[in-house]
């Protein structure tokens, strides 16, 4: 055994976990206060109680702006005006390449999968086009390297050439450009799981479950189903505030960005409007035509509520895991490496919890079409981890690239939970030199 050590997290879990907390308060008090209250204002109140405790765990707790990563200095320089300026343009010219992006897909403006986040579009446009000089003004002058990718695209802008950075612009429209893709997507996502949490909610009461009335198994189920929006929702939310808060003075800002086609398609593929194409049409609708997980149980009170509680606990490690990254959460980049939460005892708890919970909610073992029709939903079920052992496997390659991810990933090698099923698949086990190369298997 080596002597490989963990290093420390990017992100606190218990202050994540706080925020968590705030939200799934925040969305009961809203429930009892403002019954009639709908997706729009629950996502904002919901959204802003979990952010305000997050932040203020990293400022005022963690100083994450004091991290040597971050630049920020104890003493502020001179303003450059001219800097700023460019900077401005850079950020401006940005915002337009974002709206010039959602007015010339149409998707965006037809697909009713949007109209959620339309909902979101002028607030989080005002916000931008007033907040972003406020944060530059208030910052430029206090970080050590000011010239950042929204400079450089100032410059670029303004016909500087000579000044520019080829890399750096390179890798800022790809980190606007995955920004733009996920926020309008996750959105959406966090909308609909609080339409599914506030017909739950309703669900819940109206089975009128409580320890001295009808304690019964259908107001059970509707008391599992709710933990389950209510874990779903906190899943998305996190996934979220992820996109929205990258800013280096936090310490959130994206380092880099996965260099592979393979890492973009495979995680492209799990999300709208590629999972509804390609996802749903090859691997779900058989999923779908087949009965719900509690319908196949309803016979068998017992182990549909062991099952319902399985799927929560899976569930659970699910959402936990994407609050661990706290405000550091996006695909396809790395801003930091986290080693608290459920990334203490497993690499991609995520993956290996959504597969686990995907099994637990579609079941399919069972089928109508009998033993051929379970083999077919088993094979593509295969498929589905298949993609996100791919996923796993492209984020490693990139990761690599950063001591600090080795040093986890080793770690894990000697501690993790899995490591005795790794030892019977060799394959699972982490490699640095594999992982440099860019090989899957």
């Amino acid at each position: 055994m080596t002597t490989a050590k963990i290093p420390p997290s990017a992100s606190s879990f218990l202050v994540n976990f706080i925020g968590g907390v705030f939200f799934i308060a925040a969305a009961n008090i809203t429930f009892a206060v403002l019954p009639e209250s709908d997706v729009f204002t629950l996502s904002v109140v919901g959204i802003t109680a979990a952010l305000i405790p997050i932040l203020l765990g990293e400022i005022f707790i963690l100083k994450v702006h004091k991290r040597p990563g971050v630049g920020f200095l104890d003493t502020a320089i001179a303003k450059d005006t001219e800097r700023l300026k460019t900077k401005l343009l850079g950020y401006y010219g940005s915002l337009a390449l974002i709206l010039l992006f959602y007015l010339f897909v149409p998707l965006y403006w037809h697909d009713e999968f949007f109209n959620p986040a339309l909902s979101y579009f002028f607030p989080l446009l005002m916000i931008y086009v007033i907040g972003g000089p406020i944060y530059f003004s208030e910052f430029d002058h206090r970080l050590d390297r000011p010239k950042d990718g929204f400079w450089h695209f100032g410059a670029l802008l303004m016909g500087r050439r000579d000044e520019v950075d080829p890399k750096i612009i390179v890798h800022h429209l790809k980190s606007i450009g995955l920004r733009a893709f996920y926020v309008p997507v996750m959105l959406s996502y966090f909308s609909i799981y609080i339409a599914f949490l506030m017909k739950g909610h309703g669900e819940f009461i109206d089975a009128n479950l409580t320890i001295s009335s009808d304690f019964t198994w259908y107001g059970i189920l509707k008391f599992i189903m709710l933990i389950y929006f209510f874990l779903g929702a906190m899943d998305i939310l996190f996934g979220l505030i992820g996109y929205f808060m990258t800013f280096r003075v936090l310490d959130s800002h994206i380092r880099s960005l996965d260099p592979t086609l393979v890492g973009w398609l495979v995680c492209l593929a799990c999300y709208y409007p590629f999972w509804e194409v390609l996802m749903i049409k090859v691997f779900f609708d058989d999923f779908f035509a087949n009965p719900e997980w509690h319908t196949w149980l309803s016979d068998f009170p017992l182990l549909l509520v062991v099952w319902g509680v399985l799927s929560i606990v899976f569930m659970c490690t699910e959402a936990l895991a994407t609050l661990t990254f706290g405000i550091r959460f996006s695909n396809l980049t790395y801003r930091g490496v986290l080693t608290s939460g459920p990334f203490r005892f497993t690499k991609h708890p995520q993956y290996v919890s959504k597969m686990l919970n995907r099994l637990f909610v579609y079941v399919p073992f069972l089928s109508l079409g009998g033993p051929l029709g379970s083999l077919q939903l088993m094979v593509m079920f295969s498929g589905i981890c298949f993609i996100y052992y791919l996923r796993a496997r492209t984020e490693e390659n990139h990761l690599s690239q950063y001591p600090e991810y080795v040093a986890y990933a080793n770690w894990i090698n000697e501690r993790g939970i899995f490591r005795g099923i790794a030892k019977r698949f060799p394959f699972l086990i982490y490699s640095e030199e594999k992982a440099k190369v860019g090989k899957l298997f």
